[in-house]
C-alpha cells in the first residue's frame, strides 16, 4: 500500500524524535500513571509523546535529554519578553518576598489595572482573574446580567477558553454526548456577516451578546474581513446586544491590543496572558456602566472572585512586562513577525509545498491546505499528517512550535533566530512537496 510524502516524512521524524528524547518517553510513561492521556495539559499533548522541558531562558529551551530548541510558541503567546526575563523575575521575587497571597487588596493591582485602562479606550474598569477562561466566564455573565437576555453567539471554531458554553462548536468532537448545554449558545461562522445577521434576526430580544476573536487563535491565526467587523460592530449596537473582543492571544498586536489596530471598538474586553508576565492571570473590563454589575450591592450583582485574583505576584509581573513594551517594542515584533511570515511563503512557493501562511504582527501559522482561509473549516480540513510531521520535523531541527503550526515571537527573538526557522521549514516543506 502506497503512502503519501506526508506520511513518509513523518514516520521518518518520529524515528528520529524517539531517538532523541528517552527521557521524555520515561517522564510520559511516568505521567500516563498520574494524569489521564499523560499530560496535565490538553494543548501541550502530541503524539509520539510530549518533549518535557527542563530549563528555560530568553528564547532557549532545554529538555531533559540535553536537546536545546528556540521557542516560536512562549507558552501559547504569552512570554512576550521571554523566558525569565530580569526585569519580570526581580520583581516577582521581591512581590512575593514582601506579600504572599492574602485575603485583601494588595500593592499592584490598582497600578496594573490603570496601566491597561491608559492602553485600552474601550476599558475604563476591569475585575482580574486567574486565567482566560476566567475571563470569558466574566464577560459572559456581566452581558447576561446587564442586558437581562441569555443567549450568547459565538463563532464556530472559536476558542474562549475551557468554558463549557465557549467551548460549543469548537471542533466537531468538543461537546460530546452526555454534557448538556448549561445556557443558550448560538454559532455562526467566523467572517459571515449575513450569517450573524441571520442569528440576531432570528434571536429577537433573547440575544445578550457576540463573542469573537478580533483574529481566530486556535484556528490557526484567521485574519478578520473588515466587513466582518464592521457587521459585528454596527449590527449588535442596532440589536442592543453587546459585542465582547476576546484578546486573551491578541493583545500582543499593540499597544491596546487588537482591537486598536483593527480600529474595534466592543463593549466588554477579556485579557491573558502578556498582562500576567508569565504568571496565571486574566481579566475582564469594559465602562464603568456595564462592569457595575459587579460591584457589591450593585443593582443585578453578579459575584466574580477568585482566591488568586490580583496577587501581588502575578500584578507585579504583568507591570514589568507593559513596562518592556512601548511604541519601539511592538514595532520589533512586528518586524520581526512580517520576516517569518515572507520567510515561510517564500519557502513554500521555492519548493510547490501544498501549504500556506497566515499571519498578523508577532502571529503566524502555516496551514498545510491550499483552501481560502477565511474560518475554521478550512483550517480544520488540513493534512494532519503534514501537520504532524512538521511540527516534529521542527522540533528535531531545534524549533519549538505549535502542534497546528502557530510561531509567536518575542521582543528578545533575534533575525537570525527567524532564518534559522526559515531555514528549518524550509527542509521540511521541500520533503513534504
Amino acid at each position: 500500500m502506497l503512502t503519501t510524502p506526508a506520511v513518509q516524512v513523518l514516520e521518518r521524524e518520529r524515528a528520529v524524535y524517539e531517538r532523541r528524547t528517552p527521557t521524555s518517553r520515561d517522564r510520559y510513561a511516568r505521567a500516563q500513571a498520574v494524569f489521564p492521556g499523560g499530560d496535565t495539559r490538553a494543548a501541550t499533548f502530541y503524539l509520539p509523546y510530549p518533549a518535557t522541558i527542563a530549563e528555560t531562558a530568553g528564547t532557549r529551551l532545554v529538555d531533559v535529554d540535553g536537546n536545546e530548541y528556540v521557542d516560536f510558541l512562549f507558552n501559547y503567546t504569552s512570554m512576550i519578553v521571554g523566558h525569565a526575563h530580569p526585569a519580570v523575575t526581580e520583581v516577582v521575587g521581591a512581590a512575593f518576598s514582601r506579600t504572599t497571597p492574602v485575603a485583601a487588596p494588595v500593592l499592584g493591582q490598582v497600578e496594573l489595572a490603570e496601566e491597561i485602562v491608559r492602553r485600552v479606550p474601550s476599558i475604563e474598569q476591569l475585575r482580574f482573574t486567574n486565567s482566560g477562561t476566567e475571563a470569558t466566564m466574566g464577560a459572559t455573565r456581566i452581558a447576561r446580567a446587564a442586558t437581562g437576555r441569555d443567549i450568547v453567539i459565538k463563532t464556530i471554531g472559536g476558542y474562549h477558553g475551557s468554558f463549557p458554553d465557549l467551548d460549543y462548536w469548537l471542533r466537531p468532537d468538543a461537546y460530546p454526548a452526555g454534557i448538556p448545554e448549561t445556557s443558550p449558545i448560538r454559532v455562526i461562522h467566523y467572517n459571515d456577516p449575513d450569517a450573524l445577521e441571520a442569528v440576531l434576526g432570528d434571536c429577537g430580544d433573547r440575544c445578550a451578546a457576540l463573542i469573537i476573536e478580533p483574529v481566530m487563535g486556535t484556528a490557526g491565526v484567521i485574519l478578520p474581513t473588515e466587513e466582518f467587523l464592521q457587521a459585528a460592530r454596527e449590527l449588535t449596537q442596532a440589536a442592543g446586544v453587546l459585542l465582547i473582543a476576546d484578546e486573551v492571544i491578541t493583545f500582543r498586536l499593540g499597544r491596546g491590543g487588537a482591537q486598536q489596530r483593527l480600529g474595534i471598538e466592543p463593549d466588554l474586553t477579556t485579557l491573558g496572558k502578556v498582562i500576567g508576565g508569565g504568571l496565571p492571570v486574566g481579566a475582564v473590563g469594559g465602562p464603568a456602566s456595564l462592569m457595575g454589575v459587579l460591584a457589591p450591592g450593585a443593582d443585578k450583582a453578579v459575584a466574580l472572585s477568585g482566591t488568586f485574583n490580583g496577587n501581588a505576584s502575578t500584578m507585579a509581573a504583568g507591570l514589568a512586562t507593559l513596562g518592556l513594551l512601548d511604541d519601539d517594542a511592538y514595532a520589533g515584533l512586528d518586524g520581526l513577525g512580517a520576516q517569518l511570515a515572507a520567510g515561510l511563503e517564500a519557502a513554500i512557493g521555492r519548493h510547490g509545498a501544498p501549504a500556506q501562511v497566515t499571519s498578523m504582527g508577532s502571529l503566524v501559522n502555516v496551514h498545510f491546505t491550499t483552501e481560502p482561509l477565511i474560518n475554521a473549516d478550512a483550517s480544520l480540513g488540513a493534512d494532519a499528517d503534514a501537520a504532524a510531521a512538521f511540527h516534529l520535523g521542527l522540533l528535531n531541527r531545534g524549533i519549538f512550535i505549535a502542534t497546528r503550526g502557530m510561531f509567536a515571537v518575542s521582543t528578545v527573538t533575534t533575525e537570525a533566530e527567524v532564518e534559522r526557522a526559515v531555514a528549518a521549514s524550509s527542509e521540511l516543506f521541500e520533503a513534504l512537496a
